[in-house]
């Protein structure tokens, strides 16, 4: 009987297969677009230098790219620190 089964089991995955075309590989794009990326940062120091407040945005543009044919679409991203030294 499990050979039975085994073998429904693999007939309907072949026919989804090629429904669906998965199992299929199609290679990407090689190439990535031109993109223009600006990063700033800026900071104040304060409590006799021992402390630091900063934001720093990456893509301060906002140009969506890609960095690599298959990576994510990038955009805009801020982000803050707060530094004590003891």
């Amino acid at each position: 009987m499990a050979k039975i089964y085994v073998r429904e089991k693999l007939d309907v995955i072949s026919i989804y297969d090629q429904i669906t075309g998965a199992g299929t590989f199609i290679s990407p794009d090689p190439r990535v677009g031109s993109y223009t990326l600006l990063n700033l940062r800026g900071a104040y120091q304060f409590w006799h230098e021992r402390a630091e407040a900063a934001i720093a945005v990456f893509n301060a543009l906002n140009d969506r790219h890609r960095e690599n044919p298959v990576g994510e679409i990038i955009g805009s991203r801020v982000m803050g620190w707060l530094t004590i030294k003891y």
